[in-house]
């Protein structure tokens, strides 16, 4: 399948470029972005062995830090001190290869067997004595393995009265810590940032009962974008000021939030849908994520982790549920897996902010900017609707194409290339330049070469230049490729940020 992607998985360095981040991406630079997370679904039997390994190797290259795992209790002790061998074995080697591949490991124990509760998987169990034990358990057959636990997953909106949870709490806690003194116990993982059901949490006395409190920040409607505004509504990531000031107000302020799910699902809408059923595009998928992270590194501080949602498109049958995955079905990587491993793999300070000097790098918005020297580019249909990259036609064995001069100020500064490129037909090899002009005689440049095969994408080699800083300077991006006509080059996601 052909790996598409969008301007935003390059552009997606800065948030300048999207909108209405623009004001936070300065001030990002200096906040502490939150640690990279995933959930994923490697325990669930849609995935054959290779795909479960192959699914932690695009992971670990993604940047990711944290990877979230779920352990289903009824599937663990299906019945009353029984331990199910297939269960524990597969999670030893799910665990095991996370942390080969230096991800750290947060657990969710949660699904009620029938046996413990009369109140459904997703209900609490009637004696919470039952659930400490299989979780006691769990962290000393894990102990140095697994590094956080989750208990249970979104309590809030399956029913359950804070004050249970907090029973529930009090209870695992201490049989965590016995099993495992460094483990942490994540607390909450309530559905959006529901500040009323965690203040009935803590007026149950939950303090002290988790190191981490965590919620799933979803926006509602579900394709706003990640800096709406807070009005008051639980369903708005900006509403966890909320979950804070209700932190505050018990003198909780030392633990910290982690966001163990949001994300965005990439589907195409009919107009029809429910608010919490809308997706966003591709390339709105990709650009939300990134900015998600900025904006929270930059209002929300005590936010240290936050999980994508999830690892790999479902097949479910449900259009809403099935595309939240940063690969496709068959792990091929979408937009958004681009943008995050660019933001996060990507060296020294880029993933802190910039300014994108370009523009038109995605080539959405048509060709303007580029200037043929020995070629003409057009553009060519990318693998979804609405989005296009940009084709370079060679006329001689030594074609270029630039883009127009951008004006530098005064004052040194670091600037970072980064674009995909794949043959049209054939295997092309090509360069990038970043090149520094003043008064029309060139002053400096840095170049990176790629070798780009047929229709697969792959990613130019990260340029880095200091400019001269000398006032009057300019700069332009020079793309070259060798080889005669039939040769052709595919060139998209350019980005050109000034750091």
């Amino acid at each position: 399948m052909r790996r598409s992607r969008s301007a935003v998985a390059a552009l997606a360095l800065v948030a300048t470029i999207v909108g209405p981040s623009t004001a936070h991406a300065p001030r990002a630079a200096a906040a502490t972005v939150p640690a990279f997370g995933v959930t994923t679904h490697v325990m669930w039997g849609d995935y054959t062995e290779a795909e479960r390994m192959r699914m932690l190797d695009e992971l670990q290259a993604a940047g990711v830090r944290w990877v979230r795992i779920g352990l289903y209790w009824s599937q663990l002790e299906p019945a009353p001190g029984a331990r199910a061998r297939w269960v524990i074995e597969r999670a030893d080697r799910m665990v095991d290869a996370a942390r080969d591949r230096g991800m750290r490991v947060l657990v969710g124990l949660g699904s009620t067997p029938g046996w413990a509760g009369s109140a459904g998987a997703m209900g609490p169990p009637d004696d919470p004595a039952t659930y400490a034990s299989i979780a006691g358990w769990a962290a000393g057959h894990f102990a140095g393995r697994v590094d956080a636990w989750g208990i249970y997953n979104q309590p809030n909106t399956h029913g359950w009265d804070p004050a249970v949870y907090a029973e529930l709490l009090r209870r695992a806690y201490p049989a965590i810590k016995a099993g495992d003194p460094e483990a942490l116990v994540v607390g909450g993982n309530v559905g959006t940032n529901d500040d009323e059901w965690i203040a009935g949490l803590y007026a149950a006395g939950a303090k002290g009962s988790f190191d981490v409190l965590a919620t799933h920040a979803y926006q509602g409607p579900r394709d706003l974008p990640p800096e709406a505004p807070d009005i008051g509504v639980r369903w708005r990531i900006s509403h966890v000021g909320a979950v804070r000031d209700v932190m505050l107000a018990n003198e909780d302020e030392a633990t910290p939030i982690w966001f163990t799910e949001f994300g965005w699902s990439s589907h195409p809408n009919d107009g029809t849908e429910e608010p919490w059923r809308r997706g966003v595009s591709l390339s709105e998928q990709a650009d939300y994520a990134v900015r998600a992270y900025l904006y929270v590194a930059e209002h929300f501080p005590y936010v240290t982790a936050m999980f994508w949602y999830n690892d790999r498109d479902k097949a479910l049958g449900d259009i809403q549920e099935d595309h939240y995955g940063l690969v496709e079905r068959d792990l091929s990587p979408k937009p958004v897996y681009r943008a995050l491993r660019r933001f996060f793999t990507s060296e020294g300070d880029v993933a802190g902010g910039g300014v994108e000097l370009l523009g038109n790098g995605g080539f959405e918005a048509g060709l303007v900017g580029w200037t043929p020297r020995r070629a003409r580019l057009s553009l060519t249909a990318r693998a979804y609707e609405g989005a296009a990259a940009g084709l370079l036609h060679p006329s001689s064995r030594r074609s270029r194409l630039l883009t127009s001069p951008v004006a530098l100020g005064e004052g040194s500064r670091r600037l970072v290339l980064t674009a995909v490129a794949r043959g049209r037909r054939e295997h092309v090899a090509g360069a990038l330049q970043v090149v520094e002009s003043r008064d029309g005689t060139v002053i400096g440049r840095a170049t990176r070469r790629f070798s780009a095969g047929s229709h697969e994408w792959c990613d130019v080699p990260l340029i880095t230049y200091r400019t001269s800083g000398e006032g009057g300077a300019s700069v332009r991006v020079l793309l070259r490729v060798r080889g005669a006509d039939p040769h052709r080059v595919v060139l998209d996601d350019v980005a050109l940020v000034a750091i």
